[in-house]
């Protein structure tokens, strides 16, 4: 919704609040703060699952520049390689298929 990422389960349930910030990327930070690098203490790698309900392009294109911003946190996947950070972003739902398959570098 106007370039934000807001999260709900359906759309009549969207809260100008709820972004993907507040809700999961901003508190995953700290937790990896809090805990020495990782989500979990002495765990494995954290999957985060992005289900995208809206138009994909245009939500892919706010979805770029919010994981840019949490690019230390963040898998980094190139074409012939992955860079496994703490948290691994997932997308699922509609996808922006060319433009993904087209985008050198991409945090998911």
């Amino acid at each position: 919704m106007n370039g934000r990422l807001l999260v709900a389960h359906d759309r009549d349930k969207v809260k100008p609040e709820r972004t993907l910030e507040a809700l999961y990327l901003d508190p995953l930070r700290e937790r990896v703060k809090q805990n020495g690098g990782r989500v979990y203490s002495s765990g494995p790698t954290f999957t985060l699952l992005v289900d995208v309900k809206s138009d994909a392009e245009p939500t892919y294109a706010a979805l770029r520049g919010v994981l840019r911003q949490y690019a230390d946190l963040l898998t980094l996947f190139r074409i012939n390689a992955t860079e496994t950070k703490t948290v691994t972003v997932i997308l699922s739902g509609n996808h922006a298929l060319n433009t993904l398959a087209r985008t050198a570098r991409r945090r998911c």
